[in-house]
């Protein structure tokens, strides 16, 4: 996640499990706009 930047008090990189959007936002966004997919905050490591 070479992309991303830790500032937790600014906006946050979300992504879209089914169809890979980013999203960048305050809050969580709950479903991608695009899909209705599930979301994912990208600065939480996936194990």
């Amino acid at each position: 996640m070479i992309d991303v930047t830790a500032d937790p008090d600014g906006e946050t990189p979300y992504e879209c499990f089914q169809c890979g959007q980013i999203i960048v936002a305050e809050t969580p966004p709950g479903r991608c706009p695009d899909c209705g997919g599930e979301i994912r905050n990208r600065r939480t490591p996936i194990e």
